[in-house]
């Protein structure tokens, strides 16, 4: 008993400490910020998703500060992210840039998150907390996806990508991303029956996707890099942000809109239990933006359409499979 107390108390001091240092970090953050500061008296973490194994972590959870300030004692919400790699640190930076050309050119519709500081030593992104819903949330409630919300969807894509922002990689990429290959590699090393056909599948798409080139530049616009319906939170007043700004870069203004429909028909699907049903609502949308934008579908553009669609499809197929 008292060896199990001894452990106990270490661990307890270890969290304090840990906390403490936390607190004085983020106290650093919040005397950068003009309207939120004061004094940190405390700090409770909710933790939202955990991950670890050998070779990495990540880390998305709400930060609830308790302040001291001039108006007396208040509550502030902060949205914190970690990751062992550097995506976060990239995020901070792309997620800044695009906040202040939407403060200088304000969208009726879109609103992008404030961020608020990037702790090096965590790979800890701070930034505002949204109050809202996710769509893939709103989407399971209401059993479908309405033609008012895929209206006011079409309008924040198409939003996003009149924002013009310098320090982003040009549209001539590799446009396949590492998700795709890190699931099939799991996959693999899980010996699952599927992993060969899938393999062989994803090197075809891949031969496709790496011979686009972009020839007409006025396709190239800001892409969000990752439109999953959970990181699109629906607010008040009929706005939507957009979370989760690390991939975004330059792409063809395809790739989004494509990567959104199909996930937006895996969530459909999975509440419809109705593939015609969920084809219905994809359409609808693409219509919308299409109607929105400005724009028709070129013979180039249905042939980029398709492959992507063949990316996106396989990558929601070996998500499902490695992630359930």
């Amino acid at each position: 008993q008292l060896k199990n107390t001894k452990a106990n108390i270490a661990k307890f001091e270890a969290v304090s400490r840990s906390k403490e240092e936390i607190k004085a970090i983020i106290q650093k953050v919040i005397d950068k910020i003009p309207d939120i500061a004061g004094d940190v008296l405390n700090v409770s973490i909710e933790p939202i998703r955990v991950y670890r194994d050998s070779a990495s972590f990540s880390f998305t959870g709400i930060y609830t500060l308790k302040i001291s300030g001039s108006t007396g004692v208040f509550d502030k919400k902060f949205f914190a992210a970690a990751r062992s790699d550097k995506n976060k640190k990239r995020e901070y930076q792309v997620n800044q840039a695009i906040f202040n050309y939407t403060e200088k050119n304000p969208s009726s519709i879109l609103v992008i998150p404030r961020p608020y500081g990037f702790i090096e030593s965590r790979n800890l992104f701070l930034r505002e907390y949204i109050e809202g819903q996710p769509l893939n949330i709103l989407i399971a409630e209401k059993g479908e996806l309405t033609p008012l919300i895929s209206g006011y969807l079409a309008s924040a894509v198409v939003e996003f990508q009149k924002i013009k922002i310098k320090q982003l990689g040009s549209a001539e990429r590799n446009l396949v991303p590492k998700t795709l290959e890190k699931n099939l590699l799991i996959l693999k090393n899980k010996n699952h029956p599927l992993w060969r056909s899938l393999d062989e599948k994803s090197k075809r798409i891949k031969n496709t996707l790496n011979g686009i080139r972009f020839r007409d530049r006025k396709d190239a616009v800001l892409s969000h890099g990752d439109l999953d319906p959970s990181n699109i939170i629906l607010i008040a007043d009929n706005k939507i942000s957009f979370m989760d700004l690390e991939f975004s870069e330059q792409s063809h203004y395809l790739w989004d809109v494509e990567g959104l429909y199909s996930r937006l028909g895996a969530v459909i699907k999975t509440v419809t239990r109705n593939n015609s049903e969920a084809e219905a609502q994809q359409k609808m949308f693409l219509n919308a933006y299409l109607r929105i934008s400005n724009r028709v579908l070129s013979k180039q553009d249905v042939f980029l359409f398709t492959a992507y669609k063949d990316y996106f499809d396989l990558l929601i197929q070996t998500h499902f499979l490695v992630w359930g």
